[in-house]
C-alpha cells in the first residue's frame, strides 16, 4: 500500500520536473532595417524559416523589422510589402512587381515576388544569437 502511494506522488512529480528540460527550437531576437531600391519599405511582414520549417515572423514598419524569436542556423528570410490599409502588394503572379488589386491611401511598395516566397527567395543568414542584419533589396 505504501509502495503504491509512493509511486503515485513520485510519478507525477518527475514528470513536472522534465517538462522544462527539453531541447525545443533555439530561437534569438534579430532586428535591422529593410529596403528596396535604397527606400525603406513602409509596411510589410518578415518572416525568417530555418531548419524544418521552423519559422519566426515580425511585423516591417518605417522601414524597421524585429523578429523576437528568429530559428538558429541557416535561414531564408522572405518580405512581403502592404499598402498601408493593409493589402498585399509584392505580386505572385506578375513578372513586373505592379501591385495585384486595389490598394490602400498612403505608401505603396513594389517589391519583386520571388521574395514573397520561401522557396524563392535568395534572401539568406545565419542566425548565430541575437543580431542586428540589415536588408536591402536591389
Amino acid at each position: 500500500m505504501k509502495f503504491i502511494l509512493l509511486a503515485r506522488i513520485t510519478v507525477p512529480l518527475v514528470f513536472i520536473a522534465t517538462l522544462g528540460c527539453g531541447d525545443g527550437p533555439k530561437t534569438s531576437r534579430v532586428s535591422g532595417a529593410v529596403s528596396h531600391k535604397n527606400k525603406p519599405i513602409s509596411y510589410g511582414q518578415i518572416v525568417f524559416v530555418g531548419p524544418g520549417g521552423v519559422e519566426g515572423a515580425g511585423a516591417i514598419e518605417d522601414g524597421k523589422y524585429t523578429v523576437v524569436s528568429a530559428p538558429r542556423g541557416d535561414v531564408k528570410i522572405v518580405v512581403k510589402a502592404f499598402a498601408k490599409g493593409g493589402q498585399i502588394v509584392n505580386p505572385t503572379e506578375t513578372p513586373d512587381a505592379k501591385a495585384v488589386g486595389p490598394v490602400g491611401k498612403g505608401p505603396v511598395d513594389r517589391i519583386p515576388a520571388e521574395y514573397g516566397d520561401a522557396a524563392t527567395t535568395k534572401l539568406t543568414y545565419t542566425v548565430t544569437g541575437d543580431a542586428t542584419h540589415d536588408i536591402a533589396l536591389p
